[in-house]
C-alpha cells in the first residue's frame, strides 16, 4: 500500500504513478503524496492521469462523468496545475508538464489540451543518495512481505573484466 510509510520504499530514485491517482479517495491521495515526497523523496516523479477537460469528446462515456468507474475524481487540467504546483513547493520539487494525445485538429477542440495530463517533478536538493546493490534491493522488498522473487538477475550478465598485470 503505497499510502502507508514503508522501509523498503526508501532509497528509491525514481516514482512512476501511471493512471494511479484517479483510483484513490482525496485523503488516500494526500497520504499517498507525503509518503513519495515527504518520505521517499525520490529525483523524479513521474504522474499520468485524465484531463477532465477532454472528456467533452467522449460523448458517449459509459461510467458517466469519468472515464472509467473505479474513478473517484478527474482533474481538469488547471485543477492538475494547482495540485502539482503546491506539491512542488511544498516538498522542494520542480514541475514541469506534459501530455499524451491530441485533440482533432477541430477549432472547437483546440484548448482543451491532450487526453492524459503528465507532471514530472525534479527534486531541487539532489543530495546522492546511496545506491542500493541488487541484493539490497531484493531485502528491502522482502521487509514488506509482500513480493516473493521469482527470478534474480544481476546486470550486467556475464560480462567479465580484465585486469591488466
Amino acid at each position: 500500500d503505497a499510502t502507508k510509510i514503508c522501509n523498503c520504499f526508501q532509497n528509491f530514485d525514481v516514482v512512476t504513478l501511471i493512471e494511479v491517482i484517479e483510483h484513490l479517495y482525496l485523503n488516500d491521495l494526500e497520504n499517498l503524496v507525503k509518503h513519495i515526497f515527504g518520505y521517499i523523496c525520490p529525483r523524479l516523479v513521474i504522474i499520468t492521469t485524465p484531463n477532465a477537460d477532454f472528456n467533452v469528446l467522449f460523448t458517449t462515456m459509459i461510467c458517466g462523468q469519468y472515464r472509467h468507474a473505479d474513478h473517484k475524481f478527474e482533474f481538469t487540467r488547471h485543477e492538475f496545475n494547482i495540485w502539482s504546483q503546491k506539491i512542488a513547493h511544498t516538498y522542494g520539487y520542480l514541475v514541469e508538464f506534459n501530455g499524451v494525445g491530441e485533440a482533432s485538429s477541430n477549432e472547437q477542440y483546440r484548448n482543451i489540451g491532450k487526453c492524459t495530463q503528465i507532471a514530472i517533478f525534479y527534486r531541487q536538493n539532489n543530495i546522492i543518495k546511496r545506491i542500493l546493490t541488487s541484493n539490497e534491493f531484493y531485502q528491502r522488498l522482502s521487509y514488506c512481505n509482500k513480493y516473493e522473487l521469482i527470478g534474480f538477475i544481476d546486470c550486467p550478465y556475464g560480462i567479465k573484466k580484465s585486469i591488466d598485470v
